[in-house]
């Protein structure tokens, strides 16, 4: 059985005491996990800056791998639903947009994009006409059930947040919802309206439809805990690096012996 962890630049970690590759993967939260139980190897596929659909063709890549087994244990550390993978035309290559402040996203970017104002302008109609919770809630739902899917088969996982984690208590009341038309065969009319469906919306129903038909040892907490920054901040600021944007050893080791590790256990069946 082999440990293969996903992520974004929490589970890599970033920002750690030293930036040497070994250090590292022994400090960062799957080397904890990987030293205190009986693993054959230790993959881990996270991404620094990634986005959701980054874990989905991580994922793709894992299980075309020769890493892939059903019996391996996956965790995977979900992120921010606002990181967009696109491929840019102005560089050439992917870019993840990551922030709904113009300056501040320009701070981790590249010189051609900063002084490009096509960028510029496409990013601020961008803001204006399409950055909602909503919106980032159908993302997010998107590459959830994608996820689910594509690791239905494996005997045991567990999904947490990361990052972020509270768009469905600051969702806007003032937008219309989704309208779901469907066809009767049994009728003349071409669709019937059956009113707005809120269902991605609500937390509730999203956290039941990401369990269902889950066995125990398939673990879902990225809605039923706090996302593991929003747990430092509010538990133990001082286990987040200088910069607050990352945990610290002592924010890893918190977030794994106190919240992580029971889960653990019950994946592996040893609870």
């Amino acid at each position: 059985m082999d440990l293969v962890v996903f992520g974004d630049s929490w589970t890599h970690g970033d920002e750690l005491q030293s930036y040497d590759t070994q250090y590292r993967t022994k400090h960062n939260i799957g080397g904890l996990i990987y030293k205190d139980y009986k693993f054959n190897n230790y993959h881990n596929y996270s991404c620094n800056g990634g986005s959701q659909q980054h874990i989905i063709l991580a994922l793709i890549n894992y299980l075309n791998s020769d890493n892939y087994h059903k019996d391996n244990l996956i965790l995977i550390g979900l992120t921010s639903p606002m990181r967009k993978f696109r491929f840019n035309n102005i560089l050439n290559r992917v870019t993840n947009w990551t922030s709904w402040d113009y300056e501040e996203s320009m701070l981790w970017t590249d010189d051609i994009l900063r002084q490009s104002k096509e960028f510029k302008d496409w990013w601020k109609g961008e803001v204006i006409s399409h950055v909602n919770f909503r919106n980032d809630l159908l993302d997010y739902f998107n590459s959830c059930i994608t996820i689910k899917q594509l690791i239905k088969d494996h005997s045991k996982y567990i999904v947490w947040q990361s990052i972020e984690g509270d768009w469905y208590d600051n969702i806007e009341k003032d937008m219309d919802g989704c309208v779901i038309h469907y066809e009767n065969q049994n009728t003349t009319q071409e669709y019937n309206s059956v009113g707005v469906d809120e269902s991605v919306f609500n937390k509730s129903y999203v956290e039941s439809l990401l369990n269902k038909d889950c066995t125990p040892q398939q673990i879902w907490i990225n809605l039923s805990e706090l996302s593991w920054h929003h747990w430092l901040k509010k538990e133990e600021p001082r286990g987040l690096v200088e910069s607050k944007m990352h945990p610290s050893e002592q924010g890893i080791k918190m977030w794994y012996n106190d919240i992580l590790k029971k889960y653990i256990e019950k994946s592996l069946d040893l609870s």
